[in-house]
Order: C-alpha cells, then structure tokens, then sequence
C-alpha cells in the first residue's frame, strides 16, 4: 500500500483499535450520544506516517513548482531572443528599402539625363547605336546595360568612344532570361523574356547540345574548338560539355592564341563569326583548311544547331 493512499480504518484495526468495539462501550456505558462523536484512538506511528506522506506531497509540488518556473524563465529568455531577432531584421527591412529607393532614383536621374542626351551625327561610335546593334531594345534596357557595366574597367573605353567598344559589349555584357543557368558566368547582365535570351532563345539548349553530339559521332569528331563567345556561353558549353565524348577548347573573343596552340590536334575549329573577334584570335586559325567552320549566328542554342546542321550535311556528302 502506498503510503499517499492510507487506509486509516485498516491502519487502526492493525493496531489494536477497533472503532465497533468502542461505539459498542459507549452503548454499554448508557451514553449513546457519544457514538458517533466519538474518535477512534489513532496510534502515533499512524500520525508520523500521514505526516511524513503529506511532507512529501509538498516537496513533489514544490519541485514542480520550480521546474515550472525554470521552463517559464526559458520561455522568457527565448521570446526576449526572438523580439530582439524580429527588431534586427525590421531595421535590415528599413535599410534595404532606403537603399531601394535611392536605387530607383538614380535609375531615373540616368534614364533622364539618356533621354536628353542631343543624338550626334553618324558615327561609328555612337553608343546608343552600339547598344542598339548589341540587341537593347529600349532605354529601360540601356540603363541597365549601363549598371551592369559600370563596375568594369573596359567600360571607361566605351564611354570615350574608343575603338574596341563593340569587342567590350560583346565579350562583359550578356542579354539573359531569369534561368541561373542562363545567367551563369556572365560579367555583366540585361534581363529579357526568354525568347530573347541569347543562351537558351527559350528552347532546350541541352538538347541542341545533344544533336550536335550525334552529328559528332557520325564524323567521327571527337576534339573542337570554338572560338569567340562570351564568358557566359563558355560556362554554358563546359556545362554541357562535361562527362561527354566531346572534348571543347573555348578561345575568348579576345583571346591571343598563338599559332602553334592553333594548330594542336584538334577535329573541328567553329569560328563563332557573329562575336566580335580581335585580328590576333581569329587570324590564328584563318589556315585551318576545311577544319575550319564559320557560323554568324548569335544565340548558343541556333549556333549548336547550325553547327550540328553543317556536319550531318557533311556527313552525308560524304557517304554520297
């Protein structure tokens, strides 16, 4: 029997003290008034034992008690944190907002001070024009253009009108859709729809990529080298390159390849004609014979499937 669960009736009988032998005395003696008034005698130890049960119901509540305090301090401490946490990042809000709206403002100034800027006669270095022939379609795009851009040193060449502006747009400045893999790479960045996008032109380039793979294999071309292009098509065509059977070597726009690289084994050399390439790049591989394909098309996607085009044409010439 646990001891928070005393019987005390059985605890008395257990000790020797009836309570129906005492009612039937008190009956005897002529005093039956006393009866039901009257206590049972309650032995000492029963006392001690109540006593201790009832001491130890008080420590258990008075533990809990204190563990309900702790857990109570905890939660305080934690919501203290948190408000602390939700103040810091209320205060980020209101910074990024402000820098936002400044932002916003000087996108405006620069778009004003674009539009009033007085057009200047024919010439070749016409920035607006080179934006134009870059494939900008309106001023909101050439002030984006022109952020992209600021923070590269080859911009200071566009803005004086030097000689190799167009090379600049060409190889920092990529006209993207919102896919990252689009994007990857990339110096500098104009978001458009993805029709646009010169990397995918909104289609499966992975898939262009795979046609060109088959056309290798029909020519037995295993090494190619393209030349031209921007940082972000490299980083697209590594990607697409990697684990296959066909091994790429990309040559910048800019690059200077010296002839004796030139000439290294390689099955294919694809001049990406539509890029604007320095006299050093594309002279190197000017006698290349009939390894050498020119392609002017502008997006990866129509250059892979132009390129897979002229070798199946090829290969089927040469089965004829």
């Amino acid at each position: 029997m646990e001891d928070d669960d005393i019987d005390f009736e059985t605890v008395m009988r257990r000790a020797g003290v009836h309570p129906i032998a005492r009612r039937r005395s008190l009956e005897e003696e002529g005093k039956p008034e006393l009866v039901r008034s009257a206590p049972a005698e309650v032995p000492p130890v029963v006392l001690r034992r109540a006593l201790e049960a009832a001491e130890r119901r008080a420590t258990v509540a008075e533990q809990q008690i204190a563990e309900l305090r702790s857990t109570l301090g905890r939660v305080q401490v934690e919501m203290q944190a948190l408000q602390a946490e939700r103040e810091r990042l209320a205060e980020a809000l209101e910074a990024s907002t402000v820098a936002v709206s400044g932002l916003d403002h000087e996108r405006r100034v620069l778009s004003q001070r674009l539009g009033a800027m007085p057009k200047p006669g024919p010439s070749p270095f016409d920035l607006r024009d080179l934006f134009r022939a870059r494939g900008l379609q309106t001023d909101d795009e050439v002030v984006e253009a022109m952020f992209a851009l600021s923070e590269q040193p080859s911009w200071l060449s566009c803005l004086q009108g030097g000689s190799r502006t167009a090379e600049v747009l060409e190889a920092c400045l990529a006209l993207v859709c919102e896919r990252p893999e689009c994007q990857a790479g990339a110096v500098a960045i104009v978001r458009v729809t993805a029709e646009r996008c010169e990397v995918c032109e909104g289609s499966d380039t992975r898939l262009a990529f795979e046609q060109l793979l088959e056309a290798c294999r029909a020519v037995d071309v295993t090494r190619m080298a393209i030349v031209g292009g921007s940082p972000a098509y490299h980083t697209k065509l590594r990607e697409l390159g990697r684990g296959s059977a066909l091994h790429l070597e990309l040559v910048g726009g800019e690059g200077k390849a010296s002839r004796r690289k030139a000439k290294a084994r390689v099955d294919r050399v694809v001049v990406w004609g539509a890029t604007m390439l320095s006299h050093s790049t594309s002279g190197a591989y000017e006698d290349m014979g009939h390894v050498l394909i020119r392609i002017t098309h502008r997006g990866l996607a129509g250059m892979l499937r132009k390129l897979a085009e002229i070798l199946i044409d090829e290969s089927e010439s040469a089965r004829s």
